[in-house]
């Protein structure tokens, strides 16, 4: 059984999917739900609003590539810390930079790396293996 929403839900989700997109830096471009604001009469709006796993959102953002226009859910939007897949790579790109490593940090990385390449089907080689580095 699909899920609709009630117009007032519809009207919520929506409001406070605009506020987030102001504090991101984001322009709503389209917006299922965005009739429902706008019109003044609930009674004639169709009972069938999808819900918001599934209703369209079309978004760009003014930082990272404001001639793109991104598609994606209110879902997906709201739960999201960032908004948008651009803002959360380029938030993690700003934490790694210049990030300074210790000796021990760099073997534990190195003996995780090495133990993923030998779990893989490809370390059949000796090579390959994590019995070759001992």
């Amino acid at each position: 059984m699909v899920y609709y929403l009630p117009p007032t839900q519809a009207i919520i989700c929506h409001t406070r999917t605009v506020t987030l997109m102001q504090e991101r830096s984001h322009v709503l471009v389209y917006g299922k739900y965005q009739r429902f604001v706008d019109s003044s009469k609930l009674e004639l709006v169709d009972k069938n609003i999808p819900n918001e796993r599934i209703a369209n959102l079309k978004v760009i953002c003014l930082r990272h590539d404001p001639e793109r226009i991104i598609d994606t859910t209110y879902h997906n939007y709201n739960r999201s810390r960032y908004g948008l897949a651009c803002c959360g790579k380029a938030s993690t790109s700003l934490k790694l930079t210049n990030r300074k490593f210790t000796e021990e940090t760099i073997q534990k990385m190195s003996d995780s790396a090495k133990l993923y390449q030998a779990t893989k089907p490809r370390a059949n080689k000796f090579r390959d293996s994590y019995k070759y580095d001992e």
